[in-house]
């Protein structure tokens, strides 16, 4: 098996989702991924790029998520831990502020943000509220390690706004 890039991050900066990722060694270059709304993955640069940092331009408002691969001659790796963030067009510069990993989640997710987080909500994907904790702090850890597989929205009020993250339990 060829080496992935491993500690995808993004930053949304004015806008523009800037990707990061660890470097791989004897690669050729890597691919970016994108998904819309949790589509299927398409693959956003023509040729690999050598850098280990991309920018997205023109999010529409949604829920993007992204993964990078690395390429070897005529073969590609496993993808990156995916990483994920809705776009509101409220206030995006709140919710790059707050991070919740990992994402995908197995047992203990972290919730942390510059605003103080003042209540936070935790959802199934069809709506029932499993977690409704007033916190008042700037960071908070949720046990997933009950909770069944699946995609869960996580519903952050802070004292600077609202935000909500998909995440997903393995």
């Amino acid at each position: 098996s060829l080496p992935a890039p491993t500690n995808l991050t993004l930053t949304l900066y004015e806008g523009i989702i800037v990707l990061d990722w660890n470097s791989v060694k004897g690669f050729d270059g890597y691919n970016v991924y994108h998904s819309y709304e949790s589509g299927s993955f398409e693959l956003l640069n023509s040729q690999p790029q050598t850098g280990t940092q991309y920018s997205y331009y023109g999010a529409d408002i949604g829920y993007h998520e992204f993964k990078v691969t690395a390429v070897y001659c005529d073969y590609e790796s496993e993808p990156s831990n995916t990483e994920g963030i809705t776009i509101t067009g409220i206030d995006e510069n709140l919710s790059a502020l707050t991070a919740i990993y990992p994402n995908p989640v197995s047992n203990i997710v972290n919730i942390s943000s510059k605003s103080l987080m003042e209540k936070i909500k935790l959802f199934t994907n069809i709506g029932q509220l499993v977690i409704d904790a007033d916190v008042k702090e700037h960071n908070f850890k949720i046990n997933m390690s009950e909770f069944e597989k699946g995609i869960y929205l996580i519903k952050v009020e802070t004292e600077g706004g609202v935000i909500v993250k998909q995440i997903i339990k393995n």
